[in-house]
């Protein structure tokens, strides 16, 4: 079993947005991966039928974040926990095995890492983070830039490293945004803010955007050629300024890879870097987020306009939280929709990405938490159209994490 963690720029301790600064992106991913943070206090603890809540002063934790509690008595508490519930003042979660109690003790909180790690020290501003389990390839964050790229680090991905500067095998790499506009747009302000969403062998990295978050993620996919194979995905677009994008640009004009894209005949326009291609092969290759499975009644979940297109009927129905399936996002290994070829899918990512979940919103918000099919569910802004941030727009959207309790399948 994995556990899937949330880790917030809100959190107490949370380090900053990644910045101009060199070394800001490494960070980031090293404090929520392999170093954990925040300093909590606690100001007591009550357990009643297995659920625990924690009184906390001015709370900005939120449901998903694990939270590691020390110096409590009964010592059964001074463990890892999931927060599944919370507001300004009180955390909850669930406690099984530890009898009614009011815990005494001083007691405080911390926000505890991953459990990967950065086996090299970074050098000339690049770092390398490895999972400890699974396919553990290496991911190298190139933070290493000049004035003129202070908008973005590179992401790489290799079999194998002798040092945080060197590697070898597979090579992939792509963009990772860490300076984009922030405070354009009116209805979802996202300045400083990100979140990341992983678990023991997979990360999902949201930046602030002009527009919402840029998704980035690395780590594994669940592969159909193999037990496990690992992937990188950013934007592929580079752009000479302070930010990663300029204000005419939009995320699907920066080849970002965590969207699907505006119709599956574009799919090659959004990369995701892979070990194998379309074949199973061991050649690193640029495939496509896109079609994502079969429903019940054999109608093909598409990309495009977020539409159920039927086999042998050719019906369209659009926009409905009714499409958001407990299915994950297939990586496609064609541009043609006639000759899409999965190859796997990704870990905890749901479909349909990008847009949908109209029917979730209640004002706007950089991010929604809700439940589904018995699932917890994070839904991550990612509008991408330029100059329309409109929720009830065709171009905006959430992206889709299942943020329970596993990935594993």
């Amino acid at each position: 079993m994995s556990t899937v963690r949330v880790y917030r720029s809100t959190d107490p301790g949370a380090p900053p947005h990644p910045s101009a600064t060199r070394g800001s992106m490494a960070a980031l991913i090293r404090a929520c991966l392999v170093a954990g943070y925040g300093n909590i206090a606690i100001d007591g603890i009550t357990v009643t039928g297995g659920i625990a809540t924690a009184t906390i002063t001015n709370n900005t934790l939120e449901v998903g974040t694990v939270i590691e509690i020390t110096g409590a008595t009964p010592a059964e508490l001074n463990a890892e926990w999931k927060i599944t519930a919370a507001d300004s003042g009180t955390i909850t979660f669930s406690t099984p095995g530890i009898a009614d109690v009011t815990a005494t003790g001083t007691i405080g909180a911390s926000i505890p890492a991953a459990g990967w790690e950065e086996p090299y020290a970074e050098t000339n501003h690049k770092a390398c983070f490895r999972a400890l389990t699974g396919d553990r390839k290496f991911y190298q964050i190139d933070d290493n830039h000049d004035a003129t790229y202070s908008g973005r680090a590179i992401l790489r991905g290799f079999d194998s490293m002798s040092d945080a500067e060197t590697g070898v095998g597979w090579e992939s790499w792509c963009y990772i945004g860490k300076r984009a506009y922030n405070d354009y747009d009116d209805y979802l302000p996202t300045t400083g803010r990100w979140v990341v969403v992983t678990d023991e062998k997979t990360v999902y990295v949201f930046l602030a955007n002009r527009y919402g978050y840029c998704p980035h993620g690395f780590g594994e996919y669940e592969s159909f050629f193999a037990e496990s194979d690992s992937f990188i995905s950013g934007h592929l677009y580079d752009y000479s300024s302070s930010d990663c994008m300029p204000a005419t640009a939009t995320l699907e004009n920066c080849g970002i890879g965590l969207i699907t894209p505006s119709s599956i005949s574009s799919l090659s326009a959004n990369f995701i870097k892979t070990r194998r291609d379309k074949d199973g092969l061991l050649s690193p290759t640029s495939l496509g987020l896109g079609a994502a499975s079969y429903n019940t009644s054999r109608s093909i979940i598409a990309a495009g306009n977020t539409y159920i297109k039927s086999e042998n009927e050719g019906e369209t129905y659009y926009n409905s939280k009714e499409l958001l399936r407990i299915v994950p996002l297939v990586v496609g290994g064609s541009a043609s929709a006639s000759d899409l070829v999965p190859i796997g899918f990704l870990r905890g990512l749901l479909h349909p990405a990008y847009y949908v979940y109209n029917e979730f919103i209640s004002g706007y918000s950089p991010e929604i938490y809700t439940s589904f099919s018995g699932r917890d569910i994070g839904l991550f802004w990612t509008s991408h159209h330029s100059g329309n941030s409109s929720a009830t727009s065709l171009y905006g959207g959430y992206l889709a994490l299942d943020i329970s309790d596993s990935w594993e399948v």
